[in-house]
């Protein structure tokens, strides 16, 4: 009875583990996503929606030894770095902007990196296909009690 708790228990984990391990797999197989959309209450964001943005996706990291990352750009001027972690059997997915000064006033923030801020947060996976992700969650950090949307597109 014991071995088969222990036997079930190591496949439950194992399972749950690779989940997370294709979930990641696949965002880091894009190496380039393209945000389509981001929505708070079906709102779109106009810093978004007047341009293209991408997701470059850093490739090669081991999901269980470091926290992956992604530069979110807009044009050569404006970008922002965000770690990244799908969660919870690949259910859930967690961005967190990383502010690289260390005493920044707000004039040395772009519009990327203070939207990054303001979008950081746990996501619930809403659908995940091969060339198109969508994250909604509504307990986002500059977002709080809305709806968030968040779209991608493989390149």
């Amino acid at each position: 009875m014991k071995i088969n708790i222990i036997f079930i228990s190591i496949l439950t984990l194992l399972f749950s583990c690779n989940k997370v391990k294709r979930a990641s797999k696949l965002l880091m197989k894009g190496e380039k996503w393209e945000v389509t959309s981001v929505k708070v209450d079906n709102n779109s964001i106009t810093e978004i929606d007047n341009s293209k943005t991408t997701w470059e996706i850093e490739q090669g990291v081991d999901i269980y030894k470091a926290v992956p990352q992604l530069i979110w750009k807009k044009d050569s001027s404006n970008s922002a770095i965000l770690e990244w972690q799908y969660q919870e059997k690949a259910k859930k997915f967690i961005l967190n902007y990383i502010q690289q000064c260390e005493e920044c006033d707000g004039s040395q923030i772009d519009e990327l990196d203070s939207l990054s801020n303001l979008l950081s947060g746990t996501y619930d996976l809403e659908k995940r296909k091969r060339k198109n992700i969508i994250f909604k969650s509504s307990n986002i950090v500059g977002y709080p009690n809305q709806e968030v949307t968040i779209e991608i597109k493989k390149k």
